[in-house]
């Protein structure tokens, strides 16, 4: 039987929910959580699920000191918030040898662990893995990068990966984490403005708006479901669908006159510049 892993979560928001969720829907005996979350609301919102094995608690060394000894810690706070965060476990004298997982935006693993090494106790000792989720890992379809930090080793990355389980999960430089910020973490929200255009041109077109949501909504999970079982690259895919003088291809025109790959280029460009500026703040 797989020892089961004690791990605490620092912040019940919205990537903190999404890791909980996502494994107690794939596998809730193989890790138990403790969930360290101040605002009331959202310990409620996180009750409400009913996962067994799962602790709420509304502070850090709280959730640390009710854990098992040598418990994983997942960082899900925001990054202005996380000093205060690091300085209160290393001033409580809480920390022992940990396993930290850093899922914040604009945080590098250096700048995590000096931070929580600073003024600790001579037995505290950790090991950074960043990692950066994307929100569809609630729903078993995550796209998660990680890179190994200061301490960390082969096992912690491999620890990582069954946490981050329910989806894909990419080993990578960690130089290149703003860029994939840019590409997968941000990237739901890219998929949901072009949901959003589609709708509303779908309702100037004449349909209901229950009738756009179902059309647009069941056409781009198929397009992804596509995407995911064929082999083709996305290039072939669309040809596949687009014939000479055809629908399609009068709607493409339209994309191709715009310019929409190049404004896409630009996009992801500038949220890598962007996640690179709030890195370096």
């Amino acid at each position: 039987m797989q020892k089961t892993s004690a791990v605490v979560v620092i912040g019940g928001g919205s990537m903190g929910r999404a890791v909980v969720v996502a494994n107690h829907r794939r596998d809730s005996d193989s890790m138990s959580f403790v969930v360290a979350e101040p605002d009331q609301e959202r310990r409620a919102a996180l009750e409400s699920i009913g996962f067994t094995g799962v602790r709420l608690v509304p502070s850090a060394v709280e959730a640390l000191r009710s854990a098992a000894s040598g418990a994983v810690i997942v960082l899900a706070v925001k990054p202005q918030v996380f000093p205060g965060v690091a300085a209160e476990l290393t001033h409580s004298r809480v920390l022992g040898e940990h396993l930290v997982i850093s899922i914040m935006a604009g945080r590098s693993a250096e700048s995590v662990h000096a931070a929580m090494t600073a003024g600790a106790t001579s037995s505290a000792s950790v090991r950074v893995v960043r990692a950066m989720p994307n929100l569809p890992l609630a729903h078993g379809a995550g796209m998660t990068a990680i890179a190994a930090g200061p301490g960390a080793g082969s096992a912690d990355l491999a620890f990582a990966s069954r946490l981050f389980a329910t989806g894909e999960v990419l080993t990578i430089d960690e130089a290149l984490f703003d860029a994939f910020t840019a590409v997968a973490g941000s990237g739901p929200a890219y998929v949901f403005y072009l949901a959003e255009a589609m709708e509303r041109a779908a309702r100037e077109l004449g349909f209901s708006a229950m009738e756009a949501r179902t059309m647009v909504r069941q056409t781009i999970a198929g397009a992804a479901e596509m995407l995911k079982a064929e082999q083709d690259d996305p290039a072939r895919l669309r040809e596949r669908v687009t014939s000479k003088g055809g629908v399609t291809a009068a709607a493409v025109a339209i994309f191709d006159q715009q310019r929409v790959a190049d404004a896409v280029a630009r996009a992801l460009e500038n949220g890598r510049n962007r996640a690179r500026e709030l890195t370096s703040a």
